[in-house]
C-alpha cells in the first residue's frame, strides 16, 4: 500500500509548474500584479546559538529567532519599487509592502490543491536603478530584500501518514 502512495505521489502531474501562479504586491493601498517577475523565492532561516554542554563532545543548538529573505527576477520594464528607492533617499523611510505568492496548477489541484502565502514588511535591500546592456535580447534585473511576517491563506495538501 505504501509503495502506490508513494508512486502515485511521485508522479509528474503531481509536481507544480514553475510557471502556474501569480504574484501580487500590495504598496499604498494598491494592489499590483507582477506580471514582469520571472522568478521569486523567499526564504526562512533560523538564527541559532551553539552552545556547549557538560558530558557532551559535540555542540547543542538553540533557536534564538529568524529572518526572512526574499529575491526575484523581473524584466526590466517598471518603476514602482524604483520610487521606493527615491522615495528613501528623500524622505528617510523606506516603505513597506506585502507580497502574495500563489502556487496554482490546474493539472496538480485535485490532488495537492493551491498554496499562497503573503510575505508582510518587505522591505528591498538591493536593486537596479537603471540598466543598459547592448549584448542583451532583453534587459532584466535581481531585486532582493526581507520581510518581518508572513502566512499562509491556503496551503497545499499534507503528506500522507505512513
Amino acid at each position: 500500500m505504501a509503495d502506490k502512495t508513494i508512486r502515485n505521489l511521485n508522479l509528474t502531474t503531481e509536481t507544480v509548474s514553475g510557471s502556474l501562479g501569480s504574484v501580487f504586491a500590495e504598496l499604498n493601498g494598491r494592489r499590483y500584479t507582477l506580471a514582469s517577475l520571472s522568478k521569486f523565492k523567499a526564504k526562512f532561516k533560523t538564527n541559532t546559538t551553539k552552545k556547549g554542554v557538560l558530558g557532551l563532545s559535540g555542540k547543542q543548538s538553540r533557536p534564538t529567532g529568524w529572518e526572512g529573505t526574499w529575491e526575484a527576477s523581473f524584466y526590466y520594464n517598471q518603476s514602482t519599487f524604483r520610487e521606493l528607492a527615491r522615495a528613501y533617499a528623500e524622505e528617510g523611510v523606506m516603505p513597506t509592502f506585502s507580497i502574495q505568492v500563489i502556487n496554482e496548477d490546474p493539472s496538480s489541484l485535485k490532488t495537492i490543491g493551491r498554496q499562497s502565502v503573503t510575505f508582510k514588511d518587505c522591505v528591498i535591500e538591493e536593486m537596479v536603478l537603471a540598466a543598459i546592456d547592448v549584448e542583451a535580447e532583453i534587459l532584466d534585473e535581481e531585486v532582493s530584500g526581507t520581510f518581518n511576517d508572513f502566512e499562509y491563506n491556503d496551503k497545499f495538501v499534507d503528506f500522507p501518514t505512513a
